[in-house]
């Protein structure tokens, strides 16, 4: 039986992207409406072979030096020269959260106001005590110089792949480049030694306006393993959604200040992606 998570008004199914999601309609729609949830969303035809407008990014091979060119071997060498790498221990995570707070909110002020989080030191070690429970790490990112944590990062696995769920970098340390030296370590422990087979960055991103998953695929190797996009509506959402979508461009000019029209702006690019698998 797949467990499926409400989170942010979404229901996710709780298995690795590979795994064939069998799902009826009736009862996911009933679902959503005893879970209070908008949608249900979920993936398939993983890995498809073909370029599609939703995907994963991973990298699934093992990482070497040796197969960067110099330019980026040398973002990658100044990320480990000037950062250590950490495996935070577990049993020591309550002296952790409170550093992992303030790195989140030096972080999330550079956020637009339209989808800035607003977080509080008890939602964070509520978060750190789930992320533990479902089998996932944290990385602590050590400014060698002054000896301050400068990042952090959060790791959760599903089966064969590792989700890089949470990466965060004080803004004034990315000169360092931190990602690349963080990402590269991530690959050489994880991938190396073939605990997992894929090291994920996740689905491609609709809320936050980000090149990570480009300077991944740019920089470290990863590539855009393309799928397709399922989702079901709650009835009501569905009216909305098919009312709004031919205007979704309006909308999106509209919500440059406005949390709500962004996060409806969110919800009909989301149906877009859905749609335009062929």
């Amino acid at each position: 039986m797949i467990q499926w998570n409400l989170y942010q008004g979404a229901l996710l199914p709780y298995v690795p992207p590979y795994e064939k999601i069998d799902v009826d309609r009736t009862w996911i729609v009933n679902e959503i409406k005893r879970r209070k949830a908008l949608f249900a969303r979920w993936t398939s035809d993983f890995d498809c072979g073909h370029p599609s407008e939703w995907w994963f990014c991973l990298r699934d091979k093992p990482i070497e030096l040796s197969e960067f060119k110099s330019k980026l071997r040398n973002e990658i060498n100044r990320g480990l020269k000037t950062t250590e790498f950490l495996l935070v221990d577990n049993d020591k995570k309550e002296e952790y959260v409170p550093l992992f707070f303030e790195i989140a909110k030096e972080c999330h002020a550079e956020y637009p106001e339209k989808y800035r989080p607003h977080i509080t030191l008890e939602v964070m070690r509520k978060n750190v005590e789930k992320t533990i429970f479902r089998g996932g790490n944290f990385w602590a990112c050590i400014d060698k110089e002054t000896s301050v944590m400068c990042g952090y990062c959060e790791v959760i696995p599903r089966g064969k792949l590792l989700n890089m769920t949470i990466v965060k970098v004080r803004p004034e340390y990315l000169r360092n480049r931190v990602n690349a030296g963080l990402v590269f370590t991530l690959c050489q422990y994880y991938l190396n030694s073939g605990m997992y087979a894929y090291l994920s960055d996740g689905q491609r991103n609709i809320r936050h306006e980000t090149n990570y998953q480009a300077f991944l695929v740019k920089t470290l190797g990863f590539r855009y393993a393309y799928c397709r996009l399922n989702v079901v509506y709650h009835p009501l959402v569905n009216i909305l959604v098919k009312g709004c979508y031919p205007f979704r461009s309006l909308i999106g000019k509209l919500s440059v200040n406005s949390a709500r029209l962004y996060n409806l702006y969110c919800l009909l690019r989301q149906e877009e992606y859905a749609r335009a698998w062929k």
